[in-house]
């Protein structure tokens, strides 16, 4: 489970102090894939939030053969002359479904690049040194890559080509998902190529 993790607190408020100053709206969330949900059919994202972001937000999803394309726009205030937001870096999940299984297409949409190292000091991915294996049946071996990445973990590649047809996809992972492993460690994901 991927929970939000305080960087740092403070308040900052000008000379009004008055709440009713901040206009709310929405605006591109800053995202990323953080595992495939049960039988493929859905994924789980993770966003940041701060003093004026979150923590709601909103996913909208456009799927075809390929590739599934995400845009989350999160909640926000804007806050009024004299105002200010609460100093604070912490983060969210929302699911969003699929009409059909992941099974390989590619994700798109991510509107940042991966963080180097992980989304660690975003996202707490497990008990430091250790963190939780992500699910990653259904991915495309670069998004699961990706996604790895983003907890500190590497993969080591086993690829099976079985007889039938469709689009390149991890099919099996070890350890699987849910368990607790050192950051830095590996994990062997089995790639079906076509």
């Amino acid at each position: 489970m991927v929970a939000g993790v305080l960087v740092g607190v403070g308040i900052a408020v000008g000379v009004s102090g008055s709440a009713a100053a901040f206009e709310p709206t929405q605006v591109p969330a800053k995202w990323d894939v953080a595992a495939v949900g049960a039988r493929g059919r859905s994924l789980e994202l993770v966003y940041t939030t701060s003093g004026c972001l979150g923590p709601g937000a909103h996913a909208s999803v456009q799927e075809d053969a390929a590739s599934v394309t995400i845009a989350v726009e999160e909640d926000a205030t804007i806050p009024g002359p004299g105002e200010a937001c609460q100093l604070f870096l912490g983060s969210a999940k929302t699911t969003v479904q699929l009409a059909s299984p992941l099974a390989g297409r590619v994700i798109l949409g991510r509107p940042t690049p991966g963080y180097p190292g992980g989304f660690m000091g975003i996202v707490d991915v497990g008990s430091f040194p250790n963190v939780t294996v992500p699910r990653l049946r259904g991915f495309a071996p670069a998004d699961a890559r990706h996604t790895l990445a983003l907890y500190g973990l590497h993969e080591r590649v086993r690829v099976v080509h079985p007889r039938r047809s469709g689009l390149a996809r991890v099919v099996a992972q070890t350890p699987v998902a849910g368990s607790a492993v050192a950051q830095g460690s590996f994990v062997r994901v089995t790639i079906r190529r076509p």
